[in-house]
């Protein structure tokens, strides 16, 4: 008799013990989800600004283009 109460009493700990870390489980899923939409927010707007940057070098090419065409023509109708 003694021996089944102990059984019981360590199968109570533990089912107590595998809820305690199933909870703990939980908790850190949450988390971890928090942090990887926190993450994926970041990645999308460096991806954001590497964009603009690229977009940006190549309006530059264009501006540097144009000038040169504008610099070719005035030199073309100066002589």
């Amino acid at each position: 008799m003694d021996q089944s109460r102990r059984i019981d009493e360590t199968n109570k700990r533990i089912d107590a013990v595998r809820e305690e870390l199933g909870q703990e489980i939980r908790d850190v899923r949450i988390e971890l989800r928090a942090e990887i939409a926190k993450t994926n927010s970041r990645i999308d707007r460096l991806y954001e600004v590497i964009v603009r940057r690229d977009e940006h070098h190549k309006l530059e090419q264009r501006v540097a283009d144009l000038e040169r065409d504008v610099s070719e023509l005035k030199r073309r109708l100066a002589a």
